[in-house]
This record gives C-alpha cells, structure tokens and sequence, in this order.
C-alpha cells in the first residue's frame, strides 16, 4: 500500500474508532467532505463505502456517485439528506462498519 494512502485509511480508522467509542473528533481527524473535493480522504471515504457493499469507484473524486451513496446512507439512517459527510454520517459509517462480518477462507473451506 503507498504511504499516503496508508495514512488515510489509518486516519480514517482512528477517527471511527473514536467516533463509536462517542469520543468528538477533531475536524482534522473526522474531515467534512462534500462534492467537489479530492485526495486521500474522500478516497478513505470511498474504501469504507466500498467495504460496505456500496458498488462505488475509489478514485479520490467526490463526485455525483459518492454523493448519490452518501445521500443513500443518510437517508437511510435518518439524517437529514445533505450530501455532506460531517460528524453524524461519519457516525453512521462507524456503527455500520461495527456490523459487517468478514471471514477469512481457509484452506479445506467448500461452498457445500
């Protein structure tokens, strides 16, 4: 992994671990991000909502598409629609990203 992007998903990691631990995040740690806004953040942003099931291009671009998946999120946690990942999105994130199970296979696994 480049450094910079292990930095971001480090940052990113951090600032959900503080956010479901309800530690209040410093902007720095918990970024707002918006549409029209680029770099190592929103492409943590977009690993996250990857990770989540949310079939959306890492590119580092918050565009249209990552607007349309956060707006999705918000809306389906009850937040106002705004399209802006401020500190009660990146809450929701946090406590949907608690609840994804993951496995690792192992050899010796089969799908019977």
């Amino acid at each position: 992994m480049p450094p910079l992007r292990t930095r971001a998903i480090a940052s990113l990691i951090l600032a959900l671990v503080l956010a479901a631990a309800g530690i209040c995040c410093a902007q720095a740690v918990n970024p707002l991000l918006r549409r029209g806004m680029r770099g190592a953040e929103v492409r943590a942003l977009q690993e996250l909502l990857r990770e989540l099931g949310y079939g959306l291009a890492v590119d580092g671009v918050f565009g249209a598409e990552t607007e349309r998946v956060v707006k999705e999120v918000q809306d389906a946690a009850g937040l106002d629609v705004d399209g802006l990942v401020g500190p009660q999105t990146w809450t929701v994130l946090a406590e949907m990203r608690k609840s994804v199970v993951t496995y690792t296979v192992q050899r010796g696994d089969n799908l019977t």
